[in-house]
């Protein structure tokens, strides 16, 4: 059973409603009459972790098997040890 908005019971429902704002449907979002589909894939989880250098261009990060280290792996820690190697290369240039 729905309550009116003016429901006035002790019900918790009611409670909350007159604490909180509410939004009704003539004030929500509407995508030709349908809601928004649900994405599939998170788009974060498809990238390559690497770095961007002054010039524009990109350079992704690899494994020591050549490939190009996805950035869920990558910031899940699995290659902290590369991040190590990669920032002495770094300290190293920076001192020529």
């Amino acid at each position: 059973m729905t309550h009116p908005p003016d429901c006035e019971c002790g019900a918790y429902a009611c409670e909350l409603r007159k604490k909180a704002p509410q939004v009704g449907i003539a004030g929500m979002a509407r995508h030709n009459g349908k809601a928004p589909a649900p994405h599939r894939y998170n788009q974060w989880e498809k990238g390559t972790a690497g770095e961007t250098r002054r010039d524009g261009s990109r350079m992704p990060y690899i494994d020591k098997h050549g490939g190009e280290i996805p950035i869920k792996k990558y910031s899940e820690g699995a290659y902290r040890k590369d991040q190590a190697a990669l920032d002495r290369a770094r300290a190293l240039n920076t001192k020529r």
